[in-house]
């Protein structure tokens, strides 16, 4: 089975699944893919790329630009559970929603997390293993560097 005709299969599928809710553009490309979008509605861009286990958990809105790419193992959640009340209880499932949006000509590294309420402008490279919120500025590279810390037991 070609690309081609794996991405027509996928487009019915979600046609089918999400009907009006899943805006794809041109030549996007995808992989072992996971869509979570309840009520919510995604917008891709053209020229968008979804590497291995790429998943989007969407309640709101997730809009992504043109000349995407996404590594391995990203997730996106425009979401939070929402915790308190009294009485507590974890099985009451509310959430707190806010919109992602990407910008056009972004490389997001694997293992990137993206939380809600983030919006990345254009032209950025996020590293591998970063976790995302808030703003991200035009013209920018985001790397999370992490100090390893080695001790002896006892």
């Amino acid at each position: 089975m070609n690309l081609i005709f794996k991405l027509i299969t996928f487009r019915q599928y979600i046609k089918s699944k999400i009907s009006g809710r899943f805006n794809l553009g041109e030549r996007v490309r995808f992989r072992r893919f996971f869509l979570t979008a309840g009520n919510g509605k995604i917008d891709v861009g053209n020229d968008v790329f979804f590497n291995n286990n790429v998943s989007l958990n969407v309640l709101g809105h997730l809009t992504i630009g043109d000349d995407v790419l996404f590594g391995e193992n990203v997730k996106l959640y425009d979401h939070d559970h929402k915790f308190g009340g009294k009485p507590f209880k974890i099985s009451k499932h509310e959430f707190v929603v806010q919109n992602i949006t990407i910008g056009s000509n972004v490389w997001i590294g694997s293992g990137t997390i993206i939380l809600k309420g983030t919006n990345i402008k254009n032209n950025v490279v996020i590293g591998a293993g970063s976790i995302i919120s808030g703003i991200i500025p035009e013209n920018t590279i985001v790397i999370q560097k992490r100090k390893k810390v080695i001790s002896k037991l006892g």
